[in-house]
């Protein structure tokens, strides 16, 4: 029984204002919902039965022996392309099947695809075949990618929905809904109770409901990328990166405050750095994964489990924080300032928030001041980013211990959030602390990701060795 050859043809380039986006990487290459494009379109195809193989074109080169004499017809579809109605897909490969001769796939303006009646004749039209003059099958299976329109509609669309069943929207809005009515109706609420020298950082949100139990609200939608796409394909540069620090730190000075006493200042950061610390660890020890990652901990590392990691950070806690003077006050605080919830144009210099922590009344609008500040660290120092796009990786070294390596190339941007923490006088330590506690406090949220939660144990542990009194 013939099945279909699909051949992946990574040879079409971004231009100009997708590379902005994406750095100098091939549309293959570029990373989206933690997966590059190619490995999203491996895992899309493999899942048609009639799909053989999935291969790139140079290693469809290397298979010339094995499929040679085959009679199995190939599906080229180019990287610029994507599948957006799999109903439409199917039938082209099951028209695949049948074809004598070969035929281009017109998405309207350019080729998306060619069907080849068998992988000789793959190879014998060659890269300089003329394929607008094959016979044209018009579909609407796929949207280029070309079209920076379209990439960003597209890149766009993937919001971080964990917490939410649908993100739906048009050109000009976002529908959020969500079961958790009680999460959306915070969410929403904080939009709404925000003050008025602060709302331009946020998008426009309206129409909030609440019916067959769940809710929704719309907001603008914002033909940007979030800067985590851009961080980790290394599309900013170091004077843009600058900008950015600029801006962002500019939010941080002007959030709203509040004086404290010093007893609510304490009460709070030990709520955030040490009680949330606590209370998530107990979670974890109670989740059905943690026992496997008990056993790697005290294998490959020099800790037995976690509670031994959790009582250093909190001594460490103790040693950096006990003879600082601070200011007593708390801000009106994003609540999750990470790369991921940061829109931003470097043309139009235009950044907009998303995704607040949320809140019931304008008291729970109030944080602690260090709490976006160490959001913002762990996208930049602490590559939280690139754990979310799945570039890291867990090794055992020679000494049998576990070793984490992280695909970032961040040190030029260390340097300037550093910059920026010492023109603001903000220590770097403290930052670092604060963030080591993010980590060990998402533990129990990442338990469904094995391996990311052992890469954030050994990632907290890299920042408590770093800043080691």
């Amino acid at each position: 029984m013939k099945k279909v050859i699909v051949i992946y043809d990574d040879s079409r380039k971004p231009d100009r204002e997708i590379r902005v986006i994406t750095g100098h990487k091939s549309f293959g290459d570029t990373i989206f919902k933690r997966q590059s494009l190619r490995q999203r379109s491996g895992t899309m195809f493999l899942k048609y039965e009639i799909v053989k193989t999935f291969i790139e074109s140079d290693e469809a080169y290397e298979l010339i022996d094995e499929y040679a004499g085959s009679d199995d017809p190939v599906f080229k579809i180019y990287s610029d392309h994507e599948a957006v109605d799999k109903e439409a897909l199917g039938i082209l490969l099951e028209k695949s099947l049948y074809v004598n001769e070969n035929y281009s796939v017109f998405d309207g303006e350019k080729t998306a695809a060619v069907i080849y009646p068998s992988f000789a004749a793959w190879l014998n039209a060659g890269s300089d075949a003329d394929e607008a003059a094959y016979e044209k099958i018009k579909s609407g299976a796929f949207i280029s990618l070309s079209d920076v329109n379209n990439f960003r509609r597209f890149i766009t669309s993937g919001f971080d929905a964990r917490f939410f069943n649908s993100l739906k929207g048009d050109e000009y809005t976002v529908v959020k809904t969500s079961n958790n009515v009680d999460k959306l109706r915070k969410e929403y609420k904080y939009f709404t109770l925000l003050p008025p020298e602060m709302k331009q950082w946020y998008g426009t949100v309206f129409d909030y409901r609440e019916e067959g139990g769940s809710a929704s609200y719309s907001m603008e939608r914002y033909h940007m990328t979030d800067l985590a796409l851009r961080y980790v394909h290394g599309a900013i540069d170091e004077d843009e990166f600058r900008d950015l620090m600029e801006i962002i730190f500019h939010f941080i000075k002007i959030r709203k405050q509040t004086e404290v006493s010093d007893e609510e200042y304490e009460a709070e950061a030990v709520r955030l750095y040490i009680g949330k610390v606590e209370e998530r660890t107990e979670t974890l020890k109670t989740l059905a994964g943690y026992e496997e990652i008990k056993s790697y901990i005290e294998l490959g590392t020099k800790y037995n489990d976690i509670d031994e990691i959790v009582k250093r950070y909190k001594l460490l806690y103790g040693k950096i924080t006990q003879k600082r003077k601070f200011l007593k006050v708390k801000v009106v605080g994003h609540g999750d300032l990470c790369f991921s919830n940061i829109l931003y144009n470097n043309s139009a210099g235009l950044l907009k928030l998303i995704d607040p922590k949320g809140a019931a009344d304008e008291e729970g609008m109030y944080m602690n001041p260090f709490y976006d500040i160490a959001k913002l660290s762990h996208s930049i120092c602490g590559s939280y980013d690139y754990f979310n796009s799945e570039q890291y990786e867990i090794s055992v070294g020679t000494d049998m211990k576990l070793s984490l390596k992280i695909d970032a190339d961040n040190d030029r941007y260390i340097r300037i959030f550093k910059e920026y923490l010492d023109k603001n006088d903000l220590d770097y330590r403290l930052i670092r602390l604060y963030e080591a506690s993010l980590f060990l406090s998402m533990l129990p949220l990442h338990i469904d990701r094995p391996k990311k939660v052992l890469g954030f144990i050994l990632n907290a542990i890299r920042i408590m060795d770093e800043i080691e009194v």
